[in-house]
């Protein structure tokens, strides 16, 4: 009966972010309304309350949820890497699966870049330095083998994830914007080429020393 009163509990705390995930991708974090996450996720605010938190909470924890997660894949998936190039690759492809996984989060990420980072939580600041070591790390090993020029783990963190930030944004654009999809997506002359490979494509060229 315990087993089954925890597990209930923890699908309506689930059940909650889930909601909060959606209002913050639509409208943000100061556009969200505690009202409109409990209606999306069946509750009542005092529930929301009790299992979670105020909207700053909630806001901390999907954040976290989702940050503590590209951490441990990172750190998983690169162990399995044997060479610099091939970690920069499974860092690359990491953060493609996550955002095709969590499409909520380039949408939350670009309002709070736009803010300068008015509402980001510090555990979700102290999530994107764990990440950036990873990638330090992986650049230091390259540097020292000969295959890597120096490069800054920041610019090198942006070159990778903002075309994916950006290429979702574009095809919603171009999703609700039906009229001129065919303007917005004339620049990709390949349809079929895999943004991911380009992203290693040219990440690669960047920072190989030979």
């Amino acid at each position: 009966m315990k087993d089954t009163s925890e597990a209930k509990k923890n699908q309506a705390i689930q059940e909650i972010l889930d909601a909060a995930r959606e209002v913050f991708a639509e409208v943000g974090f100061a556009g969200a309304r505690v009202d409109e996450i409990a209606r999306r996720a069946s509750v009542n605010k005092a529930m929301i309350y009790y299992r979670v938190g105020n909207k700053a909470t909630l806001y901390s924890e999907v954040l976290h949820r989702t940050f503590s997660g590209i951490v441990e894949k990172l750190t998983h998936n690169i162990k399995s890497a044997h060479t610099p190039e091939e970690k920069i690759r499974t860092y690359i492809r990491t953060f493609e699966q996550t955002f095709e996984q969590h499409p909520h989060l380039p949408p939350i990420m670009m309002r709070e870049m736009a803010s300068g980072g008015q509402h980001m939580p510090e555990i979700v600041i102290i999530g994107l330095g764990r990440i950036l070591n990873i990638l330090m790390g992986i650049l230091d090993e390259g540097v020292r083998q000969g295959a890597f020029m120096e490069a800054k783990p920041s610019i090198l963190h942006l070159m990778i994830i903002s075309p994916m930030f950006m290429r979702s944004r574009m095809e919603l654009i171009a999703s609700r914007r039906k009229k001129h999809a065919r303007l917005l997506r004339q620049f990709d002359r390949d349809q079929s080429v895999d943004i991911g490979q380009e992203i290693e494509r040219l990440v690669m060229r960047a920072i190989k020393s030979d």
